[in-house]
Parts: structure tokens; C-alpha cells; sequence
């Protein structure tokens, strides 16, 4: 097979492989929010929905360009505006939809955890995620019909993203969600049996995973 034939594939395989995460990924986050939407009073489903929404806006930012960038090349290579605005909103909308994901770990932990607080926390992070990616409105330009970074900037974007995407949000939510785990494991230990007397006067005991 010659090396065109190899390019043709994998430009197929890449556009229905976006396609099909579009499509599904979407669905998946739309039947996230209808499952949490009659629990949307408690904190934890607050966040999931919030993760949720950031993900629908995220795929149908992103991928539709990516798919139109096949055949009529990047437009972003074309448009300064839009060259900075695409990685500042897909940074700042993966950045949420990761640290609202961490937030719902947490939250589960806690003995008491209040609605008001779950919007507090979201409406920070939102604040504090469109000021920390803003690095990419400066830094991100168009560089000989390209838009790009310059080595210096990509170094730096390398690490961030090693610190602040593949390092911070799993520890979090591993670290967490064992906490929780151990602790339901405890308080299991901890609940008493059901006490059922049968017909004859004899006494038995059950508890079932669920309690």
C-alpha cells in the first residue's frame, strides 16, 4: 500500500472516529444531565451535570472545526481571533469539566455538603479557569500561515498540561474516591442487622450490601 493510500486512510478513520465521538460522546453527556436532573438539589449531581454541560459545549466546539479543517484546511490559520480563541475555550472548558469531575469525588467524602456551596464552588472555578488559561489568548498566534506556538511558549503548555491535566485531576479523584471507598466499607461495619422473626418465634439477622 503506498504512502498516499496510508494518508487516505487515516484521514478516513480520523473523520468518522471524530464523528462518532461527537455524535456519542454528546448523547453520553445528555443522558448524564436526565439521570442527575431529579437529584439536581444534591451537591455531587450539581457537579456531574455542570462536567456534563462543559463537555457537550467542548466536543461541539472542537470537533465540527476539526472536521471542517479536512477538507478546506484550518480556519484558524486564516483568522487571528479565532486562532486564540479556539485553544482558550477548549483549554478553559476541559480544564472545568476535569476539576468539576474532582469537585464531585471530594464532595462525596464529605458528611455534610450544601447546595449553595456546590454553585460557589462551580462559579469560582469557572472564574478561575477563564483567568488561569488565558495564557493562550497572548501566547497562541499565526506563525508562517499556521496557527501555532513558538518553541519557548509549546515548552511551557507541555508542562502545564502534564501538571494541571495529567497529574492534579486523577491523584485528586483517586485519592478521594478511595477515602470514600474505605469509608463505606466502615460504615457498613457499623450498621445493624435487621432483626426478622419467622412464623415459628425464631430469630434471624440480614444485611445486604445496599444497607
Amino acid at each position: 500500500m503506498s504512502s498516499s493510500s496510508l494518508a487516505l486512510v487515516q484521514l478516513q478513520l480520523d473523520r468518522y472516529g471524530l464523528l462518532m465521538i461527537l455524535i456519542f460522546g454528546n448523547i453520553g453527556n445528555v443522558f448524564i444531565m436526565f439521570l442527575f436532573k431529579q437529584h439536581w438539589k444534591n451537591p455531587c449531581a450539581m457537579y456531574l451535570m455542570s462536567a456534563a454541560v462543559t463537555n457537550i459545549l467542548l466536543l461541539t466546539f472542537n470537533i465540527p472545526m476539526a472536521l471542517y479543517s479536512f477538507d478546506y484546511g484550518d480556519p484558524a490559520s486564516n483568522s487571528m481571533v479565532l486562532c486564540k480563541l479556539r485553544p482558550y475555550l477548549s483549554n478553559v472548558l476541559s480544564q472545568m469539566g476535569r476539576y468539576f469531575d474532582a469537585l464531585a469525588c471530594i464532595d462525596r467524602l464529605r458528611t455534610s455538603s450544601r447546595l449553595s456551596t456546590a454553585r460557589y464552588l462551580i462559579g469560582i472555578m469557572t472564574i478561575v479557569w477563564s483567568i488561569a488559561a488565558s495564557h493562550s489568548l497572548v501566547m497562541t498566534t499565526i506563525i508562517d500561515g499556521h496557527c501555532g506556538m513558538t518553541k519557548l511558549y509549546s515548552t511551557i503548555y507541555t508542562i502545564y498540561i502534564l501538571i494541571f491535566t495529567s497529574l492534579i485531576p486523577p491523584v485528586t479523584m483517586t485519592i478521594f474516591g478511595y477515602w470514600t471507598y474505605r469509608n463505606m466499607k466502615q460504615l457498613r461495619t457499623r450498621i445493624q442487622p435487621i432483626r426478622n422473626d419467622d412464623v415459628s418465634g425464631r430469630q434471624s439477622f440480614s444485611i445486604t450490601s445496599r444497607d
